[in-house]
């Protein structure tokens, strides 16, 4: 299913000869949201989102099993699809459950710091959740490419209000 939806979202190509990105790509709320579904079926229950982090072309989703403290990452395997790319280590059991991640934000928020920069789509880099191991807190970032933007990293709240510069 991931890979229906990024090839159209303009991800897709071959694994021997992969297509430049076109649009947001991964960050589109519908590739999300099918993402972060397909992490949580593989995941153990009850399992904690540690990192996510959102590339037009690529995905990694870091998750903790409380219960254990293993972690498992997840990214774009073979074909597009969501596999799982390692697991076993030992980590914190810090993270926020699935539902407290929207999967409209990444794109939401991509969309308005676009618009406030005025750059191109092609100029985003990446859309991460943020979650802190103190609280645990969830917030947002929003990089462009560095190089070409003076004003390249944004950050947001967990609803994804409060959208400012980070300086």
């Amino acid at each position: 299913m991931v890979l229906t939806l990024l090839a159209a979202a303009g991800c897709g190509g071959s694994s021997t000869r992969p297509r430049p990105p076109v649009g947001l790509g991964a960050v589109r709320a519908v590739v999300v949201r099918q993402i972060l579904t397909d992490v949580e079926r593989g995941s153990p229950a009850n399992a904690l989102v540690q990192d996510v982090d959102l590339r037009p072309t690529s995905v990694i989703v870091n998750v903790v099993d409380p219960t254990t403290r293993r972690l498992r990452s997840w990214g774009l395997g073979p074909g597009g699809r969501i596999a799982t790319r390692g697991k076993g280590e030992i980590g914190d059991r810090f993270g926020v459950p699935f539902s407290q991640i929207d999967p409209d934000l990444p794109e939401r928020l991509a969309r308005a710091v676009l618009r406030r920069t005025h750059a191109p789509v092609s100029e985003l880099e990446q859309v991460t959740a943020v979650i802190s191991p103190v609280a645990p807190r969830l917030t947002w970032a929003v990089t462009l490419e560095y190089a070409l933007r003076p004003h390249h990293s944004w950050i947001a709240d967990a609803d994804g209000r409060h959208l400012r510069e980070n300086r």
